[in-house]
């Protein structure tokens, strides 16, 4: 017999162990950007307006449509604020890495991308969080003074001086969600087909498990820069119309 309150208990423990420890949920999460407001509200991050003169240290949250100048976010950081950029080239050059850019195709794009267990940037970073089920393009994040990049250019990170922390990440959280759910045309079977309204559908549901793990991606990257939750902890948990059996070898 399942105990549901053990299983509960079981799960709560085992994320306090693998991404809650030793990071002080402290900081409201700041967005920058319509895409910034998004996924603060889709995980949960606590981004009420700051109050008074001594409201703390933040986590700037800026997304690919962000215009911010790249040097006010590390005037931020400078002053102790700590950032994630997601997906935005422009920013992450004026930061000082590389970006590799990458033609688009239509069977181009990653399944999965590995990172180093080791870099304790990435510690609550599963491996399965970097899977997925439908092609991903990005462009690769190469080398700059002071950063370290991982998952095969997909994330960069930086500690200053005064212990602020820069994180730069190719994985946009809407990014394939967005495109299954409004494309025209999909590669399919090694050619171009029209998307109908039962293909789209299926699409959208055979993905439903990699919108997910996006969403829980961006919610542990803000949570190691101590962003804090609506509800104490950030937190998103499989919905309802996933179906766990298909492709479940991922």
């Amino acid at each position: 017999m399942r105990d549901a309150a053990a299983e509960r208990t079981a799960v709560v423990m085992l994320a306090d162990l693998l991404w809650g420890e030793g990071v002080p949920a402290v900081r409201r999460v700041e967005p920058i950007g319509a895409y910034a407001k998004r996924l603060a509200d889709e995980v949960g991050a606590d981004a009420s307006e700051a109050k008074g003169a001594n409201a703390g240290p933040s986590v700037l949250l800026a997304g690919p449509d962000a215009t911010v100048a790249g040097k006010a976010l590390l005037a931020r950081a400078e002053r102790g604020d700590n950032v994630l950029v997601m997906g935005n080239d422009r920013i992450a050059q004026v930061l000082g890495l590389k970006v590799e850019r990458r033609a688009s195709s239509p069977s181009g794009g990653v399944f999965r991308v590995a990172h180093d267990r080791k870099n304790p940037d990435l510690r609550a970073i599963g491996t399965n969080l970097l899977h997925f089920r439908d092609a991903y393009e990005y462009n690769p994040l190469a080398g700059g003074t002071g950063w370290t990049v991982d998952a095969e250019g997909m994330f960069a990170a930086k500690t200053l001086t005064n212990g602020a922390k820069i994180y730069v990440t190719q994985y946009e959280t809407f990014k394939l969600e967005d495109r299954i759910a409004t494309e025209k045309e999909c590669f399919r079977f090694g050619k171009i087909e029209p998307v109908t309204d039962k293909l789209r559908k299926d699409n959208l549901r055979k993905c439903a498990v990699t919108f997910e793990r996006a969403r829980q991606f961006a919610a542990r990257l803000l949570t190691a820069l101590g962003a804090s939750g609506k509800n104490e902890r950030l937190y998103r948990g499989l919905t309802e119309d996933i179906d766990p059996y298909i492709y479940n070898y991922w």
